[in-house]
């Protein structure tokens, strides 16, 4: 599959994204085990880590999980199994993003206010775009176009300011009701975006409406074996930088902002926000993505040898 059209499909994927909620101790049957899934992992509410709990080859990592009929299931809900679910497929793309919450009940059967609201649930679980370099996405927001008063966008808790004129030739502009695009897209637009979207009432302006995104941005770039390879990518919210050669399905880490070295090559360096690799060799070649601290695919660039003509 070509380079276009396999990321069309992961970003059709991409938008796969909802939540459930469930009583503790009853049954939950995620319909997430697709032909071209190959894990789900798990990270719940008091943790950052994410833990496998399915994998392709029959491997369940949980005595309370059974499989059956393309469902993940979970027999008996307890409090450690809410949390967010990923589904991922064979190059660890997240294809299905599920957020589990206890659902509080009184005797009645009715919802208490323990239970997220939907405003909560939507702050909790971004919104996953993708997009080339030089090209154009658009943030969605999904909401109703009714008395919209403003739009605010916040990218690293720092303003982004979107140009609203119906004829909009700016680089991120507002479309329709509260959809956001982002034209000439560069790398560093990579990252997580917020969106409020304030609605007005006959005398006052109400609480916001939010969306948040995670935009993830690729790129391809030909570099000459002898050559120097420069990958723009060190965000200052990246926290690590991996690299899958042509030759394997290993994911090996080349950069870390934690570590005390950060490279792990001696032909690596990084400087002013740039990973550059000088005397570039053939297994130099290959996927290189950026994760930010949550472990999200920030951007990812495929490095293709360039033949010489001579």
């Amino acid at each position: 599959m070509g380079t276009e059209k396999k990321y069309a499909l992961l970003t059709s994927c991409l938008r796969m994204q909802y939540q459930v909620s469930v009583k503790i101790g009853e049954e939950l049957k995620l319909d997430v085990l697709k032909t071209h899934v190959n894990k789900v992992v798990h990270q719940n509410k008091i943790s950052t880590k994410w833990m496998v709990v399915w994998k392709r080859r029959g491997w369940v990592n949980d005595d309370g999980l059974t499989v059956s009929d393309g469902n993940l299931n979970i027999n008996m809900l307890t409090v450690n199994d809410a949390g967010i679910y990923r589904v991922l497929d064979f190059d660890d793309e997240i294809l299905i993003t599920v957020t589990v919450t206890e659902s509080s009940r009184d005797s009645k059967g009715n919802h208490t206010d323990d239970d997220k609201t939907d405003s909560e649930l939507f702050r909790a679980i971004p919104i996953h775009v993708m997009g080339k370099k030089g090209a154009s996405v658009v943030l969605p927001c999904e909401f109703e176009a009714r008395e919209i008063f403003h739009i605010h966008l916040n990218r690293e808790s720092k303003k982004v300011l979107v140009y609203q004129n119906e004829y909009c030739r700016k680089r991120v502009c507002q479309k329709g009701a509260c959809d956001v695009i982002i034209k000439d897209l560069r790398l560093r637009d990579a990252g997580k975006y917020i969106l409020k979207v304030y609605y007005i009432n006959a005398v006052s302006v109400l609480e916001p409406q939010i969306r948040t995104y995670q935009l993830h941005i690729y790129d391809d770039i030909f570099v000459e074996i002898g050559g120097r390879l420069q990958l723009d990518v060190l965000l200052s919210d990246a926290h690590q930088v991996t690299h899958q050669n042509k030759s394997s399905a290993e994911w090996k880490e080349v950069w870390n902002r934690d570590s005390k070295k950060r490279v792990t090559l001696d032909r690596m360096n990084n400087c002013d926000g740039t990973l550059t690799i000088e005397a570039f060799m053939d297994d130099d070649a290959g996927i290189y993505r950026v994760l930010d601290f949550e472990g999200e695919i920030m951007i990812t660039v495929t490095v293709i040898v360039e033949k010489s003509l001579f």
